[in-house]
């Protein structure tokens, strides 16, 4: 169990928000200081844990302590593998210079030291309690450490919604898009900066509802699969990055069809028809058309676009102690990155650009982005497997 508790440390330390600096942390309860404390850390799918519990359980509601005197008894469990309790037991160890030896669960601290492990705490419990050394209890207090997302970070989030924004799935849907509308009406600029209004409300409003779901979950049983998901993130990133570099070679050598990461075949089709249909639409509700088509476009879109946001995503949840308005702002600046390459290719056709002349720029340049793409993913799963 040790051994858990150290590696769960390790890879929880840049996301697990501590107290701040010689304050009582908001989740410990109050204590009164002629009550006797004890402060027991526990871990899941632990049995000694789970006895230890049972023992402290059938502790009487009172305690005497020596002179006689009967003092209420309080008892709190924190668990490691939930959110508060990482931070917490650190927060212990540290204050009670416990030895590494003894960083283990089940743990119990009270005023004037802590009994680690089942057999300590069986044998001293009650020597504890009768002398009132769990009397006048207060928690420790150390400096909180860094946030793991900060402020600084919002550029790499940024520059990730930039490379998000170029990917050729979405690209290629905007300049046929694009190419109808030069062809059909000679409003370009409202109606395509409708669409790109449209997909960026679309994947902000998506990418919160992910995170606060993220956040929503019960972290027990989260912390009892993050092994699971630490090696599904690598995996599916390292296999992004082999497709990546598999569609790089055949750009370079200009063999389209071998390219992988892109939209399904038959989802490719269906949005060609749904784009025409809105185009052939009544023109009095060309715009109302053009924004629902942006809406519908990005969910099939999300199969080929949403591999980097998602991962900003998992990211931002990993690391999310600089807060959820920072996170949501992180979320913003994320989509509006990739807003601003398709609204630069509205503005060039607006301009006078052929769709046919930028659609040519973009295949010139995939090899590019798909060489970005594979170092990104390749990042993913560095720093999923250093971090997560």
């Amino acid at each position: 169990m040790k051994q858990y508790l150290l590696l769960f440390t390790f890879f929880s330390f840049l996301n697990i928000p501590g107290p701040a600096a010689q304050e009582k942390p908001a989740d410990f309860p109050a204590t009164g200081p002629l009550n006797s404390t004890l402060v027991c850390f526990v871990t899941t799918a632990c049995e000694n844990c789970a006895k230890i519990e049972d023992l402290l359980n059938k502790l009487p509601g009172e305690i005497t302590v020596s002179g006689g005197t009967a003092t209420p008894l309080d008892i709190y469990y924190f668990n490691v593998a939930e959110r508060d309790g990482l931070p917490a037991i650190r927060l212990f160890f540290e204050a009670y210079a416990v030895p590494e030896e003894d960083q283990l669960t089940p743990i119990v601290f009270y005023s004037k030291g802590y009994l680690s492990g089942l057999e300590d705490i069986q044998k001293g419990i009650g020597e504890v309690l009768s002398s009132g050394y769990a009397r006048d209890f207060t928690y420790p207090g150390i400096e909180a450490p860094e946030p793991g997302l900060a402020w600084r970070e919002l550029p790499a989030i940024f520059l990730a919604g930039l490379l998000g924004g170029i990917n050729p799935c979405s690209i290629s849907m905007l300049l046929l898009l694009l190419s109808l509308l030069g062809a059909k009406s000679g409003r370009i600029l409202p109606l395509g900066l409708t669409y790109v209004a449209s997909r960026m409300i679309s994947y902000l409003a998506l990418g919160l509802s992910l995170f606060s779901l993220g956040q929503i979950l019960n972290q027990e049983a989260f912390a009892s699969i993050s092994g699971i998901i630490r090696v599904i993130v690598i995996a599916l990133s390292l296999l992004l990055c082999a497709l990546n570099l598999a569609d790089f070679i055949n750009a370079r050598r200009e063999n389209y069809g071998a390219i992988k990461v892109q939209l399904p075949k038959a989802l490719r089709r269906f949005n060609h028809r749904l784009i025409n249909k809105v185009i052939e639409g009544d023109p009095r509700f060309l715009m109302i058309g053009i924004f629902l088509l942006g809406i519908a476009v990005s969910a099939g879109e999300f199969l080929c676009t949403g591999q980097i946001y998602l991962a900003t995503i998992l990211y931002l949840l990993r690391a999310d102690s600089g807060g959820r308005p920072l996170a949501f702002t992180a979320l913003f600046c994320y989509t509006l990155a990739a807003s601003l390459p398709p609204a630069l290719a509205v503005l060039l056709c607006h301009k006078g650009k052929q769709a046919l002349a930028l659609s040519e720029f973009a295949r010139k340049k995939m090899p590019v982005i798909k060489i970005a793409n594979a170092a990104l993913f390749a990042l993913f799963a560095l720093l999923a497997f250093l971090f997560f």
